[in-house]
């Protein structure tokens, strides 16, 4: 269970302004362009992260900035 929950210092050497990282361990199980109608109200490119029991269960802010703004969606999990 620690392993489950352990959270691993990542140090990052690089220009983070013109970059994203990924934002999870784990695999990329789909990259796909959807309809986003909640913020931008255009089509947007998603890229979908599983995680399995033996990744880090974190995650990372993938591109420098400030969050203005956080909204809970009920889900399965």
């Amino acid at each position: 269970m620690v392993n489950f929950f352990r959270c691993p210092i990542r140090l990052f050497e690089h220009d983070t302004e013109k970059i994203v990282v990924a934002p999870a361990d784990g695999r990329i199980v789909v990259i796909e362009e959807v309809d986003e109608h909640e913020y931008f109200h255009d089509r947007r490119l998603m890229i979908s992260i599983f995680m399995s029991i033996v990744n880090v269960h974190a995650n990372w802010y993938p591109v420098d900035g400030v969050v203005k703004h956080v909204d809970h969606h009920n889900g399965k999990f």
